[in-house]
């Protein structure tokens, strides 16, 4: 009776704890602030053989991603959508998530999705723990617990715990610690039951937003418990209460301390220097200096912050002219002038007598960046302009200073029709007559034999021929696509084509045969033997240009003529081919007298067996029919006698000649 008080109890109080915080299911998920956005290490107890795993969990607004990869009917999952949620209480939720990837049993099966129902917990801002309320699915690998409908997805508005979260063995903890953290589990951490309970009613204040600028040490958040504000270095208080107190309602006593900052100020000017960003006045806030364009820091900070005591931390910046290096030699160029080496000072070259200008700058400048603009120049010969491009040749080697060469190559499959391959650079700066490549030209192939000409693109390099065996022919040697090459030959061979064969015909029963052979449009006869005709098939079949013969195998069969018929006889004939029968049947009244009740026709066209003759019943008395019967004996006795007489003579007459 107490046990189910007892169990009466909790069932009203988590129902109660359930209507303080959430009436219905949420299907518009929402996820504890804290768990957002960030990436969380998981740490779990591996179903299939109890080992402690670690793995990464990232979450974002209402999306998962983890490290762990499930595989289903070689579907691979690892994306999740929060798709429903329960808020229990300040601390717990039971959150619903849905795989983005779906899955199907089978060809014909429908989709279907995996759902992890997460009872979660909070700890502290960094550290979760969590149960999964639903029982091991198999059809997963690795094994875990997940929810797996069979039928149709349900709805996300379903009520969460009786639809998704559903178990009938007590899950183990699982763990989500933020990164680089190091909070500790506590040793009360437990599955709360039922699904939508909450594991505890004691009176507690929700923990107050952040203070800028504040540090503070508490002794818990329940009734009685204070958490002591201070402010941090570089502020000051200004309002709000220092000691905080959580009251019976669960609020906390006082006002938020509100702590401003120092102010610095304002620095003096600075020459050659200008501000590039400032952040404030206040403790922590920043100047940032930036030397002009061309000069470079010779002493003091370009980054000053203001501290604790009111005053900005190192001294001016002083800034003065950068100095660009010697610059590096120029080839067969000599200096002309130069102003100095600061920033923008200038050096002036010029090529020597004979020499262009072939690249680099012979005017340069000293730059912010302690360089000189441009590139040392580089002074040439005097040379031809690159001559325009060949068609259909390449530069096999290439000089461009006066009186030098260019030698082409014509390419492959082309050939020289005009011009020269050789170009010289002329005193004029200009070069000699260009070369002109042209495709090469194969000859008329050979003919071919009983082959035709289907196609040809040409006799250039490249260009193809297509032939066609005759009807009925097919190819025997050669080939029947041929490509003009470079050496101006056809590719290949001519192709020979050849008159298909049939395969050999074989015997017909009852039949001779003569052919005239087994080519294209060959033909062979058949001859049915004599008293044979032809009923089906033909007599005469030619070799068709798809290698079979025409027409279908003759069969040439004998006939038996009619059997005839016979007085007081119902006949009936199934045939008169070979195997084929005439069955006999007396006529009511009469008996069979002689001949065969069934005759077979034969393969010699003749029927097996006689005719049948039925005769009339006779009408005898009894005393006629004694006679009959006794008369019918008599005479097989009387038979008898003569055969043992007739034996024993015979054996009389064999001994005597033994």
């Amino acid at each position: 009776m107490e046990t189910l008080m007892a169990k009466l109890y909790n069932a009203l109080l988590s129902l109660t704890i359930c209507l303080m915080y959430s009436s219905t299911s949420d299907a518009a998920c929402s996820l504890p602030d804290e768990l957002k956005s960030s990436t969380w290490e998981y740490n779990y107890t591996k179903i299939i053989d109890s080992s402690e795993q670690s793995a990464t969990i990232s979450i974002g607004t209402n999306t998962m991603q983890t490290s762990v990869i499930y595989d289903v009917q070689g579907t691979k999952l690892d994306r999740w959508t929060c798709i429903n949620s329960l808020n229990i209480s300040n601390t717990q939720d039971v959150v619903v998530f849905k795989s983005d990837t779906s899955f199907t049993s089978g060809p014909s099966s429908p989709s279907r999705w995996l759902y992890l129902c997460m009872k979660i917990t909070k700890v502290t801002d960094d550290l979760f723990y969590f149960h999964l309320l639903s029982d091991v699915f198999n059809g997963v690998t690795p094994k875990e617990r997940v929810f797996a409908p069979d039928s149709s997805a349900p709805s996300h508005n379903a009520p969460t715990c009786s639809t998704f979260c559903q178990y009938t063995s007590s899950p183990k903890i699982r763990t989500l610690r933020k990164q680089g953290t190091n909070d500790v589990l506590p040793n009360d951490a437990s599955l709360c039951e039922p699904c939508d309970s909450a594991c505890d009613v004691a009176v507690t204040c929700d923990f107050p937003d952040t203070v800028p600028h504040t540090t503070n040490v508490t002794s818990g958040n329940e009734q009685g418990d204070t958490i002591t504000f201070s402010c941090s270095v570089g502020y000051n208080k200004n309002t709000g209460d220092e000691v905080r107190t959580c009251k019976s309602d669960g609020k906390w006593d006082g006002s938020p301390i509100v702590c401003s900052p120092v102010k610095c100020p304002n620095p003096s000017a600075v020459v050659s220097v200008t501000i590039l960003v400032q952040t404030g006045s206040n403790y922590l806030d920043t100047i940032t200096y930036q030397c002009i364009t061309g000069h470079e820091l010779s002493s003091g900070n370009l980054v000053r912050t203001c501290k604790e005591g009111k005053l900005w931390d190192g001294s001016p910046p002083v800034c003065t002219k950068v100095t660009c290096q010697n610059p590096s030699a120029a080839s067969f160029a000599s200096l002309e002038t130069q102003t100095g080496s600061k920033y923008l000072d200038m050096i002036t070259y010029k090529c020597n007598t004979g020499y262009e200008l072939a690249s680099g700058n012979l005017v340069r400048k000293c730059k912010e960046d302690k360089l000189w603009d441009g590139i040392p120049p580089v002074c040439i010969k005097v040379t031809c302009a690159s001559p325009s491009s060949v068609a259909f040749a390449t530069i096999s080697s290439r000089h461009v200073s006066r009186s030098d060469t260019i030698r082409y190559i014509c390419n492959t499959g082309y050939e020289l029709t005009s011009g020269i391959m050789v170009r010289t650079c002329k005193a004029d700066k200009t070069w000699n007559e260009s070369p002109v490549c042209s495709k090469i030209t194969c000859q008329n192939p050979s003919a071919a034999s009983f082959a035709s000409l289907e196609t040809q693109t040409g006799s250039k390099y490249l260009d193809m021929i297509t032939y066609k065996c005759n009807t009925g022919y097919e190819l025997a040697s050669g080939n029947l696509v041929r490509k003009c090459k470079a050496d101006k030959q056809w590719d290949g061979n001519p192709p020979v084509c050849a008159k298909i064969t049939c395969q050999n015909t074989w015997p017909v029963a009852f039949s001779t045969i003569s052919t005239t052979g087994n080519k294209y449009q060959d033909t062979v006869t058949y001859t049915c033997n004599t008293g044979y005709e032809l009923t089906s098939g033909n007599l005469v079949r030619t070799c068709m240009e798809n290698k079979n013969w025409s027409g279908n195998q003759p069969v040439c069969t004998i006939t038996c003529p009619d059997p005839g018929e016979s007085d007081h006889v119902t006949r009936q004939l199934n045939g008169n081919n070979p195997t084929e029968t005439v069955v006999y049947k007396c006529d009511s009244g009469y008996d069979y007298f002689s001949g065969n009740t069934t005759r077979v026709c034969g393969s010699d066209g003749q029927w097996s067996g006689e005719k049948l003759v039925c005769r009339a019943y006779l009408a005898v008395s009894n005393e006629q029919s004694n006679y009959i019967i006794a008369g019918t004996i008599s005479g097989v006795l009387f038979i008898l006698a003569i055969i043992v007489i007739f034996l024993f003579c015979y054996c009389i007459v064999r001994k005597k000649k033994n």
